[in-house]
């Protein structure tokens, strides 16, 4: 769903990373990326745009003013990030138990997140990555965060 001319990594912990080997398409050029939080902040820093689930990750494009898309479903991104923050946020609130703000979901799975559709998360990622301005210090095209 993104176009293969945008570079994509990918930052997480080990055990991350090589979930999302298994999830992601074999059929893209994608680096992966792990090591301490100082090198997941220089690879947000160095990325045009970030795809990332509200986590602290998305609050370091935010202080750093790297545009990006934030998932939400247990929490409401409202009192979460700024409003006219870089990362924008997608949450579609669909069901009675949100926002829970738990950190372990009390569902058979996980609704809020599962039901947030690849294309509606690839069309707002196309958006901010079309929209953002390159600059030369930018070296990685679109990091994914799963910290």
């Amino acid at each position: 769903m993104i176009p293969p001319n945008y570079r994509i990594a990918v930052v997480g912990l080990p055990s991350d990373i090589e979930k999302m080997r298994q999830a992601i398409p074999q059929n893209r050029r994608i680096q992966f990326l792990t090591g301490t939080l100082e090198d997941a902040i220089c690879a947000i820093a160095q990325s045009r745009v970030i795809l990332t689930m509200d986590s602290g990750n998305m609050h370091f494009a935010n202080a750093l003013n790297v545009p990006g898309i934030a998932l939400f479903g247990k929490a409401d991104p409202a009192s979460i990030i700024p409003e006219k923050g870089s990362v924008l946020p997608i949450y579609e609130r669909k069901f009675p138990c949100q926002p829970c703000e738990s950190a372990h979901c009390s569902q058979p799975e996980v609704y809020c997140m599962n039901s947030l559709l690849p294309e509606t998360v690839a069309k707002a990622l196309i958006h901010v990555l079309e929209t953002s301005p390159r600059t030369s210090c930018n070296s990685l095209s679109a990091a994914t965060s799963s910290q």
